[in-house]
């Protein structure tokens, strides 16, 4: 009879160990940070933090009925309320945009015009919740 029990109480703890969901490893926070040209920071970072301001985020826009994407633009606004926003209609920025998922990191630059000179994008397990 004991090793019965004992084979059950391995079998549940090997059943408990497989349905288990891992939460172990680097979770990083990466708030919204705003320089004069660059802002970054995570989607994720920015919808958890301890206040209503920050966001982070970029949008495809297609302003007219042939439903084509224009332009795209990506926008920040830190913790303390500054904000920097610029627009692209460079295809390969606009494709970065596109990629964009919930828990992505960003960055973009911005001219003195406003115009995005760079939007990048990552995904690691440090980014997920």
């Amino acid at each position: 009879m004991k090793p019965y029990v004992l084979a059950c109480l391995a079998a549940g703890s090997a059943l408990l160990a497989i349905a288990a969901p891992a939460t172990a490893g680097r979770a990083i926070n990466y708030p919204v940070t705003i320089a004069p040209d660059v802002a970054y920071g995570s989607m994720l970072s920015a919808r958890r933090s301890a206040d209503t301001v920050q966001y982070i985020g970029c949008s495809l826009n297609s302003p007219d009925a042939t439903h084509t994407v224009r332009y795209a633009q990506c926008d920040a606004v830190n913790a303390q309320g500054r904000r920097l926003i610029c627009d692209t209609t460079d295809a390969g920025m606009i494709a970065t945009v596109q990629s964009i998922g919930a828990y992505h990191y960003i960055l973009f630059r911005v001219d003195a015009q406003g115009r995005c000179t760079a939007v990048n994008t990552w995904i690691s397990s440090d980014t997920l919740p």
